[in-house]
C-alpha cells in the first residue's frame, strides 16, 4: 500500500524550560503541507523489517538510525502476541523533503509507518496508544498522527486539533547547509543569558486565530534568535520575502528552511524566477 509522509511548517515556535533529561518543553503551532515523501508499505510473514530507499539525492540511513525501522521494531515490540506469527515489513521510502531543514521529514515518515503498519498488522491501536509510542521516537512525531493545522506542546506529546486555516500557497527555500535540532537546541542554552526577548506573546496567540491570522505578517521561532546570527543568508531570504508581500513568513522547526505563505499565485511568479536562478533548493506547495 502506498502512503503519503507530508512535511510542515511551524507557524510559530516558543522554547520552554529545559527537562532534567535534556529535552525542552515546546509551544508551537504546526501546519501539514500538500509536499512530502512517499512510502509503499508491505506486510510480510518472514519477521524481517527491511527499508529501501529509492533514488534520493541525500545519503539516507536504513538501519536502526532510520526513525522508520526503530518505530517498526518498537511496535513490533509493543504489540507482542497481537502481532501474527514472523510480522515483518517491506519499505520502500521516495525521499522528498530534505534532511536538516525543519520539514519534520524524518518524524513524518516515523508516524506514518506507525499508522500503516498498525493498519497491516491489525493491530487496532487508538491514536493515544499510538501516540505514547510515537514520542519516544521525537517531539514531532505525535503530530503527525494528527496532521493539518494543531498546537503541539510540552515535549510533543500534548497534540490539540485546530480549525483549518484558508489554503495558502507555501514557498520553501533551504540553502545546501542543513541544521542540526540538536546543535540549535544547545546554541539556544548557550546563549540563554544574553538573549533579548523581544517576541510579543499576544501575536502569538493571534497566530491561532485563522481570522486574525491573515493581519499579523510578524513570526514567532524563538530559534530565529541564534539561527540568524550563524547563518545570515537565511535572515536575507525571510526579509526578501516580506518585501515581496507575504502573509506569513520565517524559518521551519530550527532550521535550514525558511517558508513564505501567499494567498494568491499571481503573488508569486516573480519569486519562482527569482528562485531560479539561485543554487538553493526550493518547492512551492499548498497547505492541506
Amino acid at each position: 500500500m502506498k502512503f503519503f509522509a507530508p512535511a510542515k511548517i511551524n507557524l510559530s515556535l516558543r522554547i520552554g524550560q529545559k527537562y532534567p533529561d535534556g529535552y525542552h518543553a515546546i509551544e508551537t503551532v504546526m501546519q501539514t503541507l500538500c509536499f512530502g515523501d512517499e512510502l509503499e508499505i508491505t506486510s510480510t510473514k518472514d519477521g524481517k523489517i527491511i527499508l529501501i530507499v529509492e533514488k534520493s539525492p541525500w545519503k539516507i540511513p536504513v538501519g536502526e538510525e532510520n526513525l522508520i525501522i526503530c518505530v517498526a521494531k518498537l511496535l513490533k515490540i509493543t504489540a507482542g502476541k497481537q502481532c501474527f506469527e514472523n510480522a515483518g515489513a517491506k519499505i520502500i521510502l521516495h525521499k522528498k523533503i530534505p534532511l536538516q531543514a525543519g520539514l519534520g521529514g524524518g518524524s513524518s515518515d516515523a508516524a506514518i509507518t506507525l499508522v500503516a503498519l498498525n493498519k497491516l498488522w491489525k493491530l487496532n491501536f487508538t491514536i493515544r496508544k499510538l501516540s505514547k509510542l510515537a514520542i519516544q521516537l521525537g517531539s514531532d512525531v505525535p503530530f503527525f498522527l494528527v496532521g493539518g493545522r494543531a498546537k503541539v506542546s510540552g515535549r510533543g506529546e500534548q497534540v490539540r486539533k485546530l480549525k483549518s486555516l484558508p489554503k495558502q500557497l507555501v514557498v520553501l527555500v533551504k540553502p545546501k547547509f542543513g541544521i542540526d535540532t540538536r546543535e540549535a537546541y544547545e546554541e539556544w542554552d548557550r546563549l540563554k543569558e544574553s538573549r533579548i526577548k523581544n517576541q510579543d506573546d499576544k501575536i502569538s496567540k493571534q497566530i491561532l486565530n485563522p481570522k486574525s491570522y491573515i493581519l499579523y505578517p510578524k513570526f514567532l521561532n524563538d530559534f530565529e534568535q541564534v539561527v540568524f546570527s550563524k547563518y545570515p543568508s537565511l535572515a536575507r531570504w525571510r526579509n526578501y520575502f516580506l518585501e515581496k508581500g507575504t502573509n506569513v513568513t520565517g524559518l521551519c522547526g530550527s532550521g535550514s528552511t525558511i517558508f513564505a505563505m501567499f494567498d494568491s499565485q499571481k503573488k508569486i511568479l516573480d519569486i519562482e524566477q527569482e528562485l531560479k536562478k539561485q543554487k538553493v533548493w526550493w518547492t512551492i506547495t499548498k497547505t492541506m
